[in-house]
């Protein structure tokens, strides 16, 4: 009896025990899920302050190096062009510095690290002589600088009598020795800049009414979480912030931020969550409890628990789906932010292509004048050579921006490729030579000559290669090997590719081209061998030769992926380096490639011609008046006026026969004036042609879209103006060679035809002579034609003497 009655006692608890189980076990579950809920939660509001920040960090980087970069023009000039810089020169670049970019309040020049220059001088005269390294704070930003050949950024500090806050920057000055790179002499001095630190904050977007972040930023003087806060509440950094770096040329600063109301610490959906599961559990309870205590109803209530239960996973469901489709949604909106610094890196690359616009142009202009002196032409060389290296690096920023765009696009030509590679040999072969290096080319006899790739992308690839190769070897040789790869495929030709590169045949030949550049250099360490392809990533090695970007490597694999091809390295310190890349190509003949023209330059219009009225239209005078000077000498009639508005009137009582241009103008710009010039009857015969600094497609479009017969790039060479105008006006010009050729050689033009009756080994040589510009080998050559043929003999000798060698080395590869 006693047993039974404890069997009974059990088995009258068991439904209990049973109901508490599952009341535990659907809270324990309930639990789970809010702790994952808590948890995604708290990512996700993370994710969203790390992609504002993200914004507000760019913007707060592209404003101070916008400043910094002007800064770096100002360097360049005194380092290059003019060490002995005048207080009034100084003003006066200074403030033409200060129009193009606000928030640069002052700046200074130290001179052997004496206060020489200042700008504003009024009313800081007493600055003159200031001697910062008997200051020990000034003495260890001086040094730091000296010392790293860069930009130093302290402060902000307060700004005295103005008031404000600024940032101080010191950049030092090297000098430009003649004929080395530059900044690669003597220390100069110093440049220094204050900028505006509250207008920074306002163009990152941090001082914002409307921000939903609280912000602070610590690092002061670039010393990184170091350096103490000096902008925001200090406390941000012990609530679990967002954090990011801000990088300065020198050094780094902190950025952090949390939401204006702080940290939410539940999700507004667990109340929810809770709510519900409590009563899933008491459903689940009492279930479990008639589950037991009335076997036969056991099915009914294990149908209604599993409705339950499946209605609360449908609910997860989605939930989970809306949590993903938030997170697509962030994701679009930092795809976003990324499109907007491309755009802002291109239009920012367009502002300074115009006046390397001018500075090319003119340089141009005087390398043409035999009057200079010899010093005053190796200086122009040298502003020639420090232009075209700061439009290298423009066009770096501008490819990668059009990279990050998906603007860049593959565009395939016929071309001669043996003639590239010898174009590239020749423009290395002195910068080799200068550093004592042996640059050897090895062509295997496999290779094909005719070829159509995108010609462009493969000579800035094989241009990029060689230029590291170079700027890396201080002793030694460098290679460049060119094979095939595989076999050559024969494959049927495609109606699209008919209509792009004008093929005509049913099938055409393809082949796989294998490029090796090898170095003896200093080589790559092989814990930097996976970056050297990332964007803004250089090695040791590049960081301390203090030139480049970071983006020659990353623009030249994304080229050869266009290309459908790949790039590989091996490298070891203190060895050597070898990239290797392969291409496709298709193989063409020689018919199908178009002869390179040679560049001529006019000295003045043919007789018979009418007196032509040409209108220049651009805001920027310089622009202005380096047109005047090209076209000027060869009487033109020439107008000029500074905006489209002033263009119509000059147009409605001038009549010009063709008007060049400028598209970006203040008052009415360039597209609104083509239009109503193109809108009337009259406007129709007046050609329009568009002078811009934009390397966009879309551009391009926009612009002929707009009326424009035509459009010339900046920065623009000589041949292209005089060819343009050609071109539409049908000016006929007289060539200095023309004219030389018509006082110094009455013999007639040598033709193909008239080489034939030489034997081939005798026209291979000749063919290598005038290849390797050797006149003595070619007069020695044309020495052996018999005395029958004196008039062939009497046409080379001529082309020998007046330099036109490339001349005989183009009609022999006529008939070779």
């Amino acid at each position: 009896m006693l047993i039974q009655s404890k069997k009974n006692s059990t088995a009258s608890l068991f439904p209990y025990v049973a109901t508490f189980l599952a009341i535990l076990v659907v809270l324990a579950i309930a639990w789970i899920l809010d702790r994952s809920e808590q948890k995604r939660f708290q990512q996700q509001n993370r994710a969203n302050v790390l992609h504002q920040l993200s914004t507000v960090r760019a913007n707060l980087e592209a404003a101070l190096n916008q400043r910094l970069f002007l800064m770096r023009g100002l360097v360049a000039y005194i380092s290059s062009v003019n060490p002995d810089i005048s207080q009034a020169e100084f003003e006066n670049l200074t403030r033409i510095i200060v129009a193009k970019q606000p928030g640069i309040p002052s700046a200074a020049l130290f001179k052997d690290s004496i206060c020489t220059h200042l700008y504003p001088l009024a009313g800081q005269e007493e600055a003159l002589g200031f001697e910062p390294l008997k200051v020990p704070n000034e003495r260890e930003a001086f040094q730091r600088a000296i010392n790293t050949r860069n930009t130093v950024v302290s402060g902000p500090v307060d700004l005295f009598p103005q008031g404000g806050r600024v940032l101080i920057t010191r950049t030092p000055i090297f000098l430009t020795p003649f004929g080395q790179k530059p900044e690669s002499g003597a220390y100069w001095g110093m440049v220094s800049i204050g900028i505006d630190f509250d207008i920074l904050l306002e163009e990152a977007g941090i001082v914002n009414p409307k921000g939903e972040l609280q912000y602070t930023i610590r690092g002061q003087d670039g010393l990184g979480k170091d350096g103490a806060v000096f902008w925001g509440n200090k406390d941000i950094f012990a609530k679990n912030p967002v954090i990011l770096d801000v990088k300065l040329p020198n050094g780094s600063w902190q950025i952090a931020a949390i939401p204006l109301g702080g940290w939410q610490k539940n999700n507004p959906i667990s109340r929810r969550l809770w709510l519900g599961s409590s009563l899933v559990a008491i459903l689940v309870g009492i279930l479990m409890y008639i589950l037991v205590s009335a076997p036969g109803r056991l099915r009914e209530a294990v149908k209604q628990a599993t409705v339950a239960l499946r209605k609360n996973e449908e609910l997860l469901e989605q939930r989970i789906m809306e949590r993903t489709a938030e997170l697509g949604k962030a994701k679009e909106k930092a795809e976003v932010a990324n499109l907007a610094k491309s755009r802002f890196i291109a239009n920012m690359s367009h502002e300074l292509r115009t006046p390397l616009n001018a500075i090319l142009g003119f340089s141009q202009i005087m390398k043409r004048q035999s009057s200079l002196s010899q010093e005053v032409q190796e200086n122009i060389k040298i502003i020639s050579r420090s232009g075209e290296y700061l439009l290298s690096l423009i066009n770096d920023i501008l490819e990668l921006a059009k990279i990050e765009a998906g603007k860049q696009s593959f565009r395939p030509n016929n071309f001669d490729l043996y003639f590239i590679l010898d174009e590239i040999k020749t423009l290395f072969e002195i910068k080799a030579k200068d550093k004592g290096l042996e640059l050897i080319f090895e062509i295997d006899e496999t290779v094909p000559r005719y070829i159509c790739t995108d010609e462009t992308k493969l000579r800035q690839v094989l241009i990029n290669l060689l230029n590291n190769a170079i700027k890396f070897t201080f002793e030694g040789r460098i290679f460049v090997k060119v094979k095939t790869q595989g076999s050559t495929d024969i494959l049927p030709v495609l109606e699209t590719q008919k209509s792009v590169l004008g093929i005509k045949n049913q099938t055409i030949n393809t082949s796989k081209l294998l490029f090796t550049v090898e170095d003896t250099g200093v080589g790559i360490a092989a814990a930097e061998l996976n970056q050297v392809f990332e964007i803004f990533t250089q090695t040791e090695s590049g960081k301390k030769s203090q030139e480049g970007t970071g983006l020659g490597l990353s623009i030249t694999r994304t080229f050869v992926k266009l290309m459908g091809g790949n790039i590989t390295v091996k490298s070891e310190l203190q060895k050597g380096s070898i990239f290797a890349f392969n291409i496709n190509v298709n193989i063409v003949n020689s018919t199908e490639v178009k002869v390179e023209k040679i560049e001529h330059y006019p000295i003045r219009l043919k007789s018979n011609q009418p007196t032509y009225k040409i209108l220049i239209v651009d805001d920027i005078e310089i622009n202005r008046q380096l047109l005047i000077k090209l076209l000027e000498p060869l009487k033109f009639e020439l107008k000029e006026a500074i905006n489209g508005q002033e263009a119509i009137e000059i147009w409605h009582n001038w009549h010009p026969d063709l008007i060049w241009m400028d598209m970006k103008m203040p008052v009415m710009n360039g597209y609104d004036a083509t239009q109503y010039i193109k809108g009337t009857i009259q406007g129709i015969k007046t050609k329009i042609i568009a002078l811009t600094a934009s390397v966009l497609e879309e551009e391009k479009s926009m612009i002929l879209s707009a009326g424009c017969d035509d459009f010339v790039r900046k920065p623009f060479r000589e041949s292209m103006i005089f060819e343009t105008m050609k071109k539409h006006l049908g000016v006929e010009y007289i060539y200095a060679e023309e004219e030389e050729e018509a006082e110094t050689n009455k013999i007639e033009a040598l033709k193909p035809e008239d080489l034939i009756i030489m034997p081939p080994e005798w026209l291979e040589k000749l063919y290598y002579a005038s290849k390797a510009l050797n006149d003595d080998m070619a007069l020695g050559l044309i020495a052996e034609i018999p005395e029958t043929h004196s008039l062939l003999a009497n046409q080379l000798t001529s082309l020998v003497e007046n330099f036109k060698l490339k001349q005989i080395k183009t009609i022999i590869e006529l008939i070779l």
